[in-house]
């Protein structure tokens, strides 16, 4: 659906943001646009990262080696409430100077008990090349490379 330019400018309005990582994961922040994902950003485990965003973008975040979904107050996609609503809903007795940053945690979902033992053995696992030394099936010896593939790329600072 095409809405009008003037839909954008009533409802796109300014929204800040803190996405606290609550997992033992290093998790993909990524922002939705034009119906495309656009990775933002990987989030260290127990860190926090400060977004100014607008209230019509979406976000989504993943565990960075399995790529499973993150959830954030249960749900795997997030809107950010606009700072102005924020603020009258939190109903402060005094004005503000300064936006208000809301604190969106993201939580992992519970995990089958194959992500978890995946996600053990890759942290057992050096090299690509060690995954087919064990004797399991390709299917699983491909997610594992895969995996370990995601985890050579993390950047140097997480």
């Amino acid at each position: 659906m095409v809405y009008p330019l003037q839909y954008y400018r009533r409802e796109m309005l300014e929204a800040y943001v803190r996405f606290q990582n609550n997992t033992d994961y290093n998790v993909e922040v990524i922002w939705i646009k034009d119906k495309k994902e656009e990775k933002y950003s990987i989030l260290p485990p127990k860190s926090f990262l400060d977004v100014n965003t607008y209230s019509l973008h979406s976000w989504i975040f993943r565990e960075y080696l399995l790529k499973s979904p993150m959830s954030v107050a249960g749900k795997e996609i997030f809107k950010a409430s606009p700072w102005l609503k924020e603020y009258q809903r939190l109903s402060f007795s005094h004005p503000i100077t300064s936006p208000l940053r809301t604190t969106v945690p993201i939580d992992a979902p519970v995990l089958d008990l194959r992500q978890l033992c995946l996600l053990k053995v890759v942290d057992m696992l050096k090299s690509k090349n060690d995954v087919n030394e064990l004797e399991l099936p390709r299917t699983l010896q491909k997610e594992l490379a895969q995996m370990i593939s995601n985890r050579n790329e993390l950047p140097y600072f997480v």
